[in-house]
């Protein structure tokens, strides 16, 4: 009798995880090799001796995997494990850094790509959006041990997670216009259309994120109120996870942004997670539940990306992924230092220069830009998609290993942490 759909699936999982927590094992010890960088790794491996999992993980499958399932969980587990008050404090350098950096960077991104990828404006705007947004997930783990100033980490995930629900507005909008036909290059090259465009962009990110904000809050509040009556560790975990996905879900079918709506609603679990009304038992449980079911859904992420990492088409645009590389890395680094130096001027409280370098560096774009140029449309070009896929690709996985591999060294290096005796 041949294993049913369900069957394989549940074998390739388990197989996964079994890899995964060998991996675990081999890394426990080896504090600078991140535990993400190492499961991309062996997932790399595992794809290029041609191991094959039975399960038919189509990019548009692994796309809705990512986005609609570990995404959600991993924004909500990291928003509600900041320190609400450190977030709040940090909120006008982090929105200067998401709202406004971001958008800057995806322009001159896109400019140098037509340029130096040979790319149509809009095709590299389309890039500029979907590789932009940023995941520290490889980062974040070094900066805890080795001990890290908590307003570093507080700046680096608080910017993450903010420009994921920025990037959003960006791609829809952007992915209108390459479908809308080959005329809508020529309407991007008049001034009038980008006045309207960049107003039109900068009210639905306002919009969006607002939005969200109001949907999460709400969201959170109630699930709060209904938690602390009955101070039950199983009933906070159920309806965590009802919050988690039920905020995102309603963001999206209210148009506004749903990873805002996540991240505003771990927020303000996490600004209530020591609240009096809740006891120990419950804030214990619903922290380690979190951080399991982060565990688990990085596991799956990094292990899978490997697995599904288009070799050939790396091969075959290895040229254009070595630009694209430095066209990312300094589209970010000629946003955040001055966009740093503008909050250094304000009443905001500084960004120290070595604060900038790491910002810089911890740009790591892994989740999100996979998960988008693998869910484009069917009616992009098959050519744009190919070339789109193998740029992210290569991106990804050089700045996922190569600089969360260097990311210790730099934070000795520019003195944020001393190297123990």
């Amino acid at each position: 009798m041949l294993p049913s759909a369900v069957e394989v699936v549940l074998v390739d999982f388990v197989l996964l995880l079994a890899l995964a927590g060998t991996v675990a094992a081999l890394t426990s010890t080896a504090d600078q090799i991140p535990y993400p960088i190492a499961l991309l790794v062996v997932g790399l491996c595992v794809s290029l001796v041609g191991v094959e999992f039975r399960s038919d993980l189509t990019p548009e499958l692994f796309s809705e995997l990512i986005l609609l399932v570990l995404v959600p969980a991993l924004l909500f587990q990291g928003a509600s494990r900041l320190d609400a008050d450190r977030f709040v404090e940090n909120l006008g350098p982090i929105l200067v850094l998401a709202v406004v950096g971001l958008p800057l960077s995806v322009v001159l991104l896109a400019l140098a790509g037509t340029s130096a990828l040979g790319l149509p404006l809009l095709v590299s705007l389309l890039f500029a959006t979907i590789i932009l947004p940023t995941d520290p997930v490889a980062v974040l783990p070094i900066f805890d041990v080795l001990g890290a100033p908590e307003r570093l980490s507080v700046l680096v995930d608080g910017e993450s997670m903010l420009n994921d629900g920025v990037a959003v507005v960006l791609y829809a909008t952007v992915v209108q216009a390459v479908l809308s036909g080959p005329d809508a290059a020529e309407r991007f090259t008049t001034g009038d259309t980008l006045v309207e465009l960049a107003v039109d962009l900068g009210v639905g990110v306002l919009v969006a994120m607002l939005g969200g904000a109001v949907v999460g809050a709400v969201a959170g509040y109630v699930v709060y109120r209904f938690v602390a009556v009955f101070d039950d560790e199983l009933t906070m975990v159920i309806l965590s996870v009802v919050l988690a996905y039920g905020a995102f879900l309603l963001g999206e079918a209210l148009r506004v942004s749903g990873v805002i709506a996540v991240v505003s609603a771990g927020l303000f679990i996490a600004e209530r997670s020591d609240s009096a009304a809740l006891s120990v038992a419950t804030r214990q449980t619903f922290r380690i539940t979190w951080r399991s079911a982060a565990f688990v859904g990085n596991t799956v992420l990094f292990l899978t990306i490997g697995v599904v990492t288009p070799f050939d088409e790396l091969l075959r645009y290895a040229g254009g992924i070595a630009v694209a590389i430095v066209l990312v890395f300094l589209a970010r680094a000629v946003v955040v230092y001055p966009l740093s130096g503008l909050v250094n001027a304000s009443p905001f409280e500084s960004i120290p220069r070595g604060y900038q370098h790491v910002l810089v560096w911890s740009g790591i774009h892994v989740s999100v830009p996979l998960a988008r140029v693998l869910g484009l449309p069917a009616t992009v070009p098959d050519g744009v998609t190919e070339q789109l896929r193998a740029l992210v690709f290569g991106v990804a996985t050089f700045t996922l290993v190569v600089q969360g591999l260097t990311m210790e060294s730099l934070l000795h290096r520019v003195g944020i942490v001393t190297r123990s005796t």
